[in-house]
C-alpha cells in the first residue's frame, strides 16, 4: 500500500491521477443516466442496463482518457480495444458488487452501483495508463 501512496504522489502521475478523478467521474454520471433510464424506460434485468451504463461510460472514459490525460503509444483503435479489456476487469468487480449489494443486502440498484464505482476506480486507473495506453512514465 505505501508502494501505491508513494507511486500516486509523484508529480506526473499526481496531475494524470488528479485529472483521472474527473474523468472518471464524468463518466461515472453517464454511466448512472443510462443506468437510470434503462432501468426506467425498459423492462430489462437490471444486470442488463449495468451492463449498458458500463459501456456508454466506458466509451466517455476513454474519449476523455485519449484527449487529456494520456498520450497513446499505439493507434486509436487498438488503444480503444485494450481500454475496453482494462475495463472489462473492473466491470466484472462493478457488477460483482452490485449483485452482491442487490441480492445479499438488498440495496436499490442504484445505490449498489455507486458503491461498485468506487471499488473499481483505482484498478480502472492503473490498468488504463499502463496498458492501454502503454504510458509506462511515473
Amino acid at each position: 500500500m505505501r508502494a501505491l501512496y508513494q507511486f500516486i504522489r509523484t508529480r506526473y502521475v499526481s496531475k494524470q491521477f488528479a485529472t483521472y478523478f474527473f474523468v472518471a467521474g464524468f463518466a461515472a454520471t453517464i454511466d448512472l443516466s443510462t443506468l437510470y433510464a434503462l432501468l426506467e424506460t425498459t423492462s430489462w434485468h437490471y444486470t442488463l442496463a449495468v451492463s449498458g451504463g458500463f459501456i456508454t461510460g466506458t466509451i466517455t472514459n476513454f474519449l476523455l482518457s485519449n484527449l487529456l490525460i494520456f498520450s497513446r503509444k499505439s493507434s486509436f483503435g487498438a488503444t480503444f480495444v485494450k481500454h475496453f479489456a482494462s475495463s472489462a476487469v473492473g466491470f466484472l468487480a462493478n457488477l460483482g458488487t452490485v449483485v452482491i449489494c442487490v441480492e445479499l443486502f438488498l440495496f436499490p440498484v442504484m445505490i449498489s452501483k455507486i458503491i461498485a464505482l468506487g471499488f473499481s476506480f483505482m484498478i480502472n486507473f492503473l490498468l488504463i495508463k499502463f496498458y492501454a495506453f502503454g504510458d509506462m512514465k511515473v
